[in-house]
């Protein structure tokens, strides 16, 4: 049967729907993962699109296995290894990248900008400015 304008714009149609949900969970997914950052709407209002409830599932498992620590396994390391990405501003804390963890690289970075070399002599001290 020979295609006419209605079955090309009836399969395109369906082809957008198919693509929809994947958008839809991974931006649910970056708002549940930056909640603790970006306030308690991030996370409130993700399930109130069609697919919210897949991408808070899926922060869901992701924190919940980066947080498991076997004797020799490590439960952000096993995510890292089979190829989950870190995604929003609080999750990606938790997860491996590289050899640690992302925070940790990130507390080892601001150690070496403020020229800190010896962590056992440091101390902090409030100043109170008039």
């Amino acid at each position: 049967m020979a295609p006419n304008t209605g079955t090309t714009v009836a399969d395109g149609i369906q082809d957008i729907s198919a693509l929809l949900p994947l958008l839809g969970t991974e931006q649910c997914e970056q708002h549940v993962g930056s909640a603790l950052v970006g306030g308690y709407l991030y996370a409130a209002f993700a399930p109130l699109s069609i697919f919210g409830s897949l991408g808070i599932a899926r922060a869901g498992v992701k924190a919940v296995v980066a947080c498991l620590h076997f004797r020799t396994h490590r439960g952000a390391k096993l995510l890292q290894s089979a190829g989950f990405e870190p995604v929003g501003k609080a999750l990606s804390q938790i997860m491996w990248k590289g050899d640690c963890y992302v925070a940790e690289t990130q507390l080892t970075e601001t150690l070496k900008k403020l020229q800190i070399t010896d962590v056992t002599n440091l101390s902090v001290k409030e100043e109170i400015l008039p």
